[in-house]
């Protein structure tokens, strides 16, 4: 990738800590008996789901009422 042998996880490890959004990726491989050169810009990851829940919110829920919404047509559930 970008001219270096990925040949143990340490190299790979260390390539893939040192890309941004937006770079330009170039890597080499082999398909079909030929070699091919691949250019890729690196997208910004989505946010997955995972990732909610690790946000933290920006303030305080304390003294705040959070109204519970059902699901459209189905009757609100007694607190």
């Amino acid at each position: 990738m970008n001219g270096m042998r990925l040949d143990t996880p340490e190299k790979l490890n260390n390539v893939m800590r040192a890309l941004q959004v937006g770079s330009t990726v170039t890597l080499k491989v082999f398909r079909d008996g030929q070699e091919r050169d691949i250019q890729y810009v690196l997208p910004e990851r989505p946010i997955l789901p995972a990732d909610i829940g690790r946000q933290r919110l920006s303030a305080p829920l304390a003294g705040r009422v959070i109204p519970r919404v059902a699901p459209h047509g189905w009757p609100a559930r007694a607190r």
